[in-house]
């Protein structure tokens, strides 16, 4: 890398503080009011458990604290997202007036990032000694 160089924790901190700001937003609706969502899903427990992953996981991303197991986590859940909206609701890639399926395939990119290189050294885990 020519200009910045060295800068790989910084770029590993803003994708962690993206992707748990976004699964943050999604698995809080489903803890509030997992009621709601027991239509979508069959059960109340299911809408439940899949936000409080999103939940739990999106704070643990944030924080770099235990950052593959999150993304680990973040992988199954949009693996199953990408499942439902691919196999289930045949959902298109992208479309105006129906919900793709490309933010999610994102999501997924950026959970596998965050399995495979992990935390960073601007992280919980660079200071408890689980990073590198």
């Amino acid at each position: 890398m020519i200009i910045f160089n060295n800068l790989q924790d910084l770029g590993l901190l803003a994708l962690r503080i993206a992707i748990g700001i976004i699964f943050i937003y999604h698995g809080l609706p489903k803890l509030k009011k997992p009621k709601a969502m027991e239509q979508m899903f069959g059960n109340i427990w299911f809408p439940f458990l899949i936000g409080l992953g999103e939940f739990v996981g999106g704070i643990a991303a944030i924080l770099g604290f235990y950052t593959e197991i999150a993304g680990l986590i973040f992988v199954i859940l949009m693996l199953g997202a990408l499942y439902f909206k691919l196999l289930t609701s045949k959902a298109p890639f992208s479309s105006m007036k129906k919900l793709g399926w490309e933010f999610d395939l994102i999501l997924l990119g950026g959970a596998l990032a965050l399995l495979f290189i992990g935390a960073g050294n601007i992280s919980i885990d660079a200071v408890i000694g689980l990073w590198p």
